[in-house]
């Protein structure tokens, strides 16, 4: 079973009191589990995402899958990692802004899928019904609402074929409805063996993880 394992895991601003965001955090997240980090913004939840995910590197501490330390990966590792390994659902809207929703969403599945392109394309159109944006899919990307924009980020990150879903805030800007469609969909990852790691402000989504962990003054304690 593939995993990731934070040890000592450190990250502190360059400024002339070294500000710590996170302090010697030591977690592990195996396929399958659903856990959430909740704390209030700016608190270092995204941080800690980009770290996970091999955007950033830490101060001090390691970020280990199945064993191996991913800061001393090759450039060719990094590359696998991130494409195959962790799929990230960011805050900030990572479109191709000339492509339409659907050829967007076919241009990153594409990336590690086995799948044919028609194959393809009906599972994106089944995802897309689920979250009412079937009708937008030949949509440009500006002429997409926040909340529509928020749920192609979220099935952009679902359909990579990836062990791991790192989510950041993944239900901003939804009504309820939207948000308990999501949250069915990530409960059905989980079920399929997939990883996911939830940040989140808000206590009630973080009650539907496996394990609840709350991110203060750099550490983390399970809720």
């Amino acid at each position: 079973m593939s995993n990731i394992t934070l040890d000592n895991l450190s990250k502190f601003y360059e400024n002339a009191e070294n500000e710590k965001i996170l302090d010697k955090l030591k977690l592990e997240i195996n396929a399958g589990d659903f856990i959430s980090i909740s704390g209030h913004s700016g608190i270092g939840k995204s941080t800690l995402l980009y770290l996970i995910g091999g955007l950033i590197k830490a101060s001090s501490g390691h970020v280990y899958y199945n064993g191996k330390d991913i800061n001393q990966f090759s450039k060719r590792e990094m590359d696998d990692y991130r494409k195959n390994v962790v799929s990230f659902i960011f805050q900030e809207y990572q479109f191709v802004q000339a492509m339409n929703l659907r050829d967007n969403l076919m241009f990153t599945s594409k990336l590690n899928t086995d799948l044919s392109d028609l194959k393809l394309e009906a599972k994106i159109d089944e995802y897309l019904k689920r979250l009412n944006l079937f009708e937008r899919k030949f949509y440009l990307p500006r002429m997409l609402s926040g909340g529509q924009k928020r749920r192609a980020m979220f099935l952009s990150g679902i359909l990579k074929n990836s062990e791991f879903l790192l989510m950041d805030e993944p239900t901003n800007d939804l009504d309820e409805k939207m948000s308990k469609e999501l949250i069915k969909i990530m409960l059905e990852e989980k079920e399929a063996g997939r990883g996911v790691i939830l940040v989140t402000h808000d206590s009630e989504l973080s009650q539907i993880a496996d394990v609840n962990y709350s991110l203060v003054d750099g550490k983390l304690t399970v809720i």
